[in-house]
């Protein structure tokens, strides 16, 4: 989180839904233990989401999923190495090093899922040549893309405030309670 939730903020969260504070603090180390880590291994998780419903528009099929897993191979031969596994109308896995940065996760990734792209999205697939440099060009425009999105478009989803966050919920809140106060 870009700041913390602190016990003054844990009150106004109870008072607002009308909860112990014991339950919100159970929540938020649960949240912390068993998500936070986890958020953090998902590499461009918008574009495997919007390649896997493309995919599954595509196949025909609502059981399409890409998964994205540590490479199995510990060796040093497998450090510096990416690869997938397509099958047919099921699943494509990603196997990337684990010990790699992040950024250069990220870019290889993007190269893998180029794969898929070409394999099976793009629209002109049958005109088009040079498989691995043309997933080198996407992983390139994917990762182009995401830092756009990161540095100028995202700040429109930043809250300044956990009592902004709150002040935005408990708005949603009440109109499922009936009261449309929606204002900002």
């Amino acid at each position: 989180m870009p700041f913390s939730i602190n016990n003054d903020d844990i009150k106004r969260m109870a008072e607002c839904f009308n909860i112990e504070t014991e339950s919100i603090k159970i929540l938020i180390d649960d949240f912390n233990k068993n998500i936070k880590e986890k958020i953090s291994l998902e590499f461009l998780s918008h574009m495997v989401s919007a390649l896997e419903k493309m995919a599954r528009e595509v196949t025909g099929t609502d059981l399409f999923v890409i998964e994205l897993k540590p490479h199995p191979e510990k060796k040093k031969e497998f450090s510096n190495i990416f690869s997938s596994k397509y099958s047919p109308k099921r699943f494509f896995t990603i196997y990337y090093p684990e010990d790699m940065e992040p950024k250069q996760k990220r870019v290889g990734i993007a190269h893998e899922l180029g794969h898929l792209y070409l394999l099976l999205l793009l629209e002109h697939s049958d005109i088009i040549n040079g498989d691995e440099a043309l997933c080198s060009i996407f992983s390139i425009i994917t990762i182009a893309d995401r830092c756009q999105f990161y540095k100028k478009e995202s700040k429109k989803y930043i809250h300044s405030s956990i009592q902004s966050i709150i002040k935005d919920m408990s708005l949603l809140h009440n109109t499922k309670q009936g009261k449309y106060n929606i204002s900002n």
